[in-house]
């Protein structure tokens, strides 16, 4: 941990922090700061797609180390926003796409390093520099008490490096996530294991009123340790692509009988990898997938869409997973024409394509829990 040094305190630090931020948005990030650093001790953070942003991190964590990683040089714009917030730049050097500065701030002497990365690049050699950076990334965020993210959906789209950064917190630290759709660090990744799955509780913040117009956050606490968090990642992968081959999303006149060999090897896939997951996470992980591709009823309108397309927007699933035509639909539509059916089709029509498609849906997901329980039958054999 980088040793902080006390120095001159600033007075207005707050104000114009505030006033970088406005005055509602930093009474939002107030509110995250107050669980994850109420005490306002020393902090190493990790920002990912930082931009040039330095001051929501600060107020949201109080950090006096933190790495901050984009795929854009923000150097000078990064240090005009320390700047910005009231913040003396003592010291900074630059070495390739690293840059190391050091600031006070608040009455600490803070050390900021950003690198310029593109940490999603599929195509980034472990032999080539950007390769070498990625490797020195990895070695400098050792330590870190919080991941940050805002307004970044896309953040991590890899499994080596987001499981690097989930695997490095340690019990009691902190993912924030600001501003985004997306609340888990790994929603762009992963599709059906919880934060939980990976070890981490959603923290509750103290109420605040988001729609005054402060910056709405989300705060998961990491309980538990857990290795093999890549490995994890690809049986999600692998189960979101098997669901979705389950609920009928396949091409327009494509049978599935044509689909189930990928089915099954897919299914085959996912057991294999499966398998090598330590044993503290597959008890949790085999309850997951169960509920998904067995006690689940699946999707039936994405099943409905892809065998009936010109259907798509006169039906909605109704209680129960039902599907249901929509009579306001109906009067919308009642005047436009398709080249297969003329007119929009009668509630009628529709009822009668609806009670055909949920007895041929009930036997396609017999037959698919039958080829679950071909591939997985120990697990059905206890």
């Amino acid at each position: 941990m980088y040793k902080t040094k006390e120095v001159k305190i600033e007075q207005n630090a707050f104000e114009k922090i505030s006033n970088v931020l406005g005055k509602v948005t930093m009474n939002s990030l107030t509110a995250v700061k107050e669980v994850v650093n109420p005490s306002d001790k020393p902090l190493k953070t990790i920002y990912l797609a930082s931009g040039k942003d330095v001051a929501h991190l600060i107020a949201a964590t109080g950090a006096t180390e933190m790495i901050l990683v984009d795929w854009v040089d923000q150097k000078d714009a990064i240090k005009e926003s320390i700047k910005q917030i009231g913040g003396n730049i003592t010291k900074e050097s630059s070495s390739g796409n690293r840059t190391e500065a050091y600031f006070d701030w608040n009455g600490k002497s803070r050390k900021l390093i950003f690198y310029i990365l593109d940490i999603n690049n599929e195509t980034v050699n472990r032999l080539s520099k950007e390769g070498q950076s990625l490797n020195q990334l990895y070695a400098e965020m050792k330590g870190i008490d919080v991941i940050f993210t805002k307004y970044s959906n896309c953040a991590l789209q890899r499994y080596e490096p987001l499981a690097k950064v989930i695997e490095e917190l340690r019990i009691g630290d902190y993912y924030i996530s600001c501003g985004q759709s997306m609340k888990w660090l790994a929603d762009s990744l992963s599709k059906a294991f919880t934060p939980n799955c990976f070890g981490f509780e959603e923290v509750s913040i103290r109420e605040y009123r988001w729609a005054d117009g402060g910056i709405e956050s989300h705060l998961y606490r990491k309980m538990r340790p857990l290795s093999g968090v890549r490995e994890m990642l690809e049986v999600d992968g692998l189960l979101f692509s098997i669901n979705g081959i389950r609920n009928g999303m396949l091409e327009e006149d494509v049978s599935f009988e044509r689909a189930r060999p990928a089915y099954k090897e897919k299914l085959e896939d996912m057991k294999r990898k499966f398998d090598e997951l330590s044993p503290e996470v597959r008890e949790e992980l085999k309850q997951v997938i169960v509920n998904m591709l067995i006690e689940s009823s699946g999707n039936i309108c994405s099943y409905g869409a892809a065998l009936r397309p010109e259907y798509n927007g006169y039906i909605y699933i109704g209680e129960g997973g039902k599907l249901v035509p929509t009579p306001e639909m109906l009067l919308e539509f009642s005047g436009m024409k398709d080249a297969q059916h003329g007119e929009a089709p009668s509630a009628d029509v529709l009822n009668e394509w609806i009670k055909e498609l949920e007895e041929r849906y009930a036997r396609y997901l017999k037959d698919r829990r039958e080829d679950f329980r071909e591939v997985f039958k120990e697990w059905f054999s206890q």
